[in-house]
């Protein structure tokens, strides 16, 4: 089986071409920029920083094809036109499948049993060109699809619904082709699945669950809590990921009130949705000025540092594809107070709390555990989560077994 993988971005640290190459089935790995380590300074003389990082070591013998020029060009004009946000996300997904499709029909007329994955949003036209090749179709599925949206609006309220940015009904139409085309359909989550199933009527034969990979910096050792908490040591609760409604940091933020007598903070860390009523200077540091900081965007050398600050890390999600913050927290022992909305790393008792359902009380009633229970914080850091689950080689494990289900291959 020949692989070709056609990726937007960075998406995943490139885990799927990486595992791919680890089990020696990736034939070729298209992307929109790939800047070697020699030319990085040159996206960031142009204040194009974030493409210098569009690199991978473990790629690095592998044949990976992009489009630089093109893409600096693209961002270039991007920045200085007019267009809605989401118009300029069409266009750069419609810009990279065009760009791609002239190599993408001369490379499937030299491969043997090709299969050609892309994810979701970029892949309509490639998957079309695919499909009278004979080639199989893979999609990567980055979130529960137009179902989160519907979903969201039933479990906010009207003001705040009314505000979810929607995308053109012509990026839902070209999804929904591609939901058409696709053999399998990868989704990170059983609740992406449920969504996908519920909302859109994607068949469920066609959905794959496939966690994401996760590689750890190193491993730490389980933090060490006091026997009791006190205003003078309190629970630190960590928050980190986009401070916006869709994550529930609201209803965080309104349980938070409702233990003003209670020895517990929260860092707050991530970008501030300009909708979001959050602050420095928010009413919960009115009265009591140490119990909730906001630090805004932080940089990686500082998120490593507020994960090892921690006691806990808390998540309360409304909807998300996966959540890798939940594998970042859980690489340094922190337990964690998670939702059922997205990917399951809480399996079980010994590893933190699930909110079945999403709001204040059960977010402060969570907090009062932890704070009331620190031996239990103390025994879910010490248990560790099983690794191999999220190693680059059982994703590759995970990728060879859908496409082995294939009977367009199994039957060549």
């Amino acid at each position: 089986m020949s692989w070709l993988c056609y990726q937007l971005g960075s998406r995943e640290h490139y885990s799927i071409p990486r595992a791919l190459h680890a089990n020696n089935s990736l034939a070729l790995l298209q992307t929109d920029a790939w800047i070697t380590p020699k030319w990085q300074w040159f996206p960031k003389a142009l204040r194009q920083a974030a493409l210098a990082t569009r690199f991978h070591n473990d790629l690095e013998k592998t044949p990976v094809r992009a489009f630089n020029s093109s893409r600096v060009l693209f961002d270039l004009l991007a920045r200085v036109s007019r267009r809605k946000p989401w118009d300029t996300i069409e266009l750069r997904d419609q810009w990279f499948q065009r760009k791609c499709i002239p190599r993408l029909k001369r490379t499937l007329r030299s491969v043997k049993n090709p299969i050609v994955f892309s994810y979701s949003y970029t892949a309509r036209t490639l998957f079309e060109v695919a499909k009278r090749e004979g080639a199989v179709c893979i999609l990567g599925q980055v979130d529960p699809g137009p179902g989160e949206i519907e979903h969201l609006k039933t479990v906010l309220p009207p003001e705040i619904s009314q505000r979810i940015e929607d995308r053109p009904e012509s990026y839902w139409d070209s999804w929904r082709k591609e939901i058409e085309l696709a053999d399998h359909i990868l989704v990170n989550s059983s609740w992406s699945k449920e969504l996908l199933i519920k909302y859109s009527e994607v068949p469920e034969e066609k959905i794959k669950v496939v966690p994401l990979a996760y590689t750890r910096d190193r491993v730490e050792s389980p933090k060490q809590y006091p026997t009791q908490f006190t205003q003078h040591r309190p629970l630190k609760l960590l928050f980190l990921g986009q401070v916006i409604h869709r994550k529930g940091v609201h209803l965080l933020l309104e349980a938070m009130e409702g233990l003003a007598d209670q020895p517990v903070t929260l860092d707050l860390a991530g970008p501030i949705d300009q909708s979001f009523p959050v602050s420095p200077t928010h009413r919960l540091t009115a009265s009591q000025p140490h119990r909730l900081t906001v630090h805004g965007p932080v940089d990686r050398q500082r998120t490593r540092q507020l994960y090892r600050e921690a006691d806990v890390f808390i998540l309360p999600t409304l909807s998300d594809g996966f959540a890798l913050t939940q594998l970042e927290a859980a690489a340094y022992r922190l337990p964690l107070i998670t939702s059922r909305f997205c990917g399951q790393v809480v399996q079980s008792a010994d590893d933190g709390l699930i909110l079945d359902e999403v709001n204040a009380d059960n977010i402060k009633a969570a907090i009062m555990h932890c704070i009331t229970n620190p031996k239990n914080l103390a025994k879910w850091s010490a248990h560790e989560l099983n690794w191999n689950e999220y190693s680059i080689e059982r994703l590759g494990d995970r990728l060879a077994a859908v496409a082995a289900t294939t009977p367009k291959l199994t039957e060549r």
